[in-house]
């Protein structure tokens, strides 16, 4: 089971605490994002417009942040979920794992 967040920083501080990073070690990276299968609706022609905007506003929407530990790239993404946050660990493979 996964936790709902109050904010991003406790998200960072919760995920910082697990990996055994200082949380202002994590620099911002606008490009790391976590999606679910309808992403390959984006790239389907028959998806309605609104459709497609509505999944790209919420990856667009994410806040990614990146650190090192080790000499190991470390990547966590955090996104809004119902009336909080979430956040994902990302591994090596590229994929997310909600904690």
């Amino acid at each position: 089971m996964s936790r709902m967040f109050n904010s991003v920083d406790e998200a960072k501080a919760v995920a910082s605490s697990m990996i055994g990073v200082d949380p202002e070690s994590f620099e911002y990276d606008q490009n790391l994002c976590v999606g679910g299968m309808e992403v390959c609706l984006l790239d389907d022609p028959d998806m309605s417009e609104e459709i497609k905007q509505e999944i790209q506003a919420r990856l667009d929407a994410q806040q990614g942040f990146k650190t090192t530990k080790d000499g190991e790239d470390i990547q966590i993404v955090i996104g809004q979920f119902r009336s909080g946050f979430d956040c994902w660990l990302i591994g090596k493979n590229g994929f997310g794992v909600r904690i």
